[in-house]
């Protein structure tokens, strides 16, 4: 069984984490299709507070879990922020931290867009290459000069760190 964790923020964009949870869920479907094995996916929806997050795109995602109860994941999808993501980020120390501590259980992190800015916000992405929504790349540039910007990237790897 594969865990994997979904952050859910304030101002998220859903089409962000439902992508990705579908390409998950399919490939999924394809390995025990050709293996025959019975492995399922654990999802877990995660906040600080296990409150619900209003979506940009008008509908709310129920948390199934609070950040302190994930302690082992084996991916964590961060999402897109809508506009300027620094609102957000402002308050989501919590968050930060977390993020540090799970990095260091080896999981695997990926941020899409502007989520990206919580991890370089965290100091996971020190030196390390990222991507972001093009229209946020001058500023977070000048934001977070320790991480290697890639403009003309659509995704990046540095370890177990993806960012798309």
């Amino acid at each position: 069984m594969k865990h994997i964790t979904v952050l859910l923020l304030p101002n998220m964009m859903a089409s962000s984490i439902s992508l990705p949870l579908e390409m998950l869920n399919a490939a999924d479907n394809i390995y025990r299709s050709q293996t025959k094995n019975r492995t399922t996916l654990e999802i877990a929806f995660v906040s600080i507070d296990n409150k619900p997050a209003q979506t940009k795109g008008g509908f709310t995602i129920q948390a199934n879990a609070t950040l302190s109860e994930i302690s082992k994941t084996d991916l964590v999808i961060i999402p897109a922020l809508w506009r300027n993501p620094q609102h957000i980020i402002k308050s989501q120390d919590a968050v930060c931290e977390w993020l540090r501590d799970i990095e260091k259980s080896n999981a695997i992190i990926c941020a899409v867009g502007t989520g990206s800015s919580l991890l370089a916000e965290s100091g996971i992405l020190h030196e390390k290459a990222a991507t972001t929504h093009w229209f946020y790349f001058d500023f977070m540039e000048k934001k977070y000069q320790n991480v290697n910007w890639k403009r003309k990237h659509l995704i990046t790897q540095s370890g177990r760190i993806y960012c798309a």
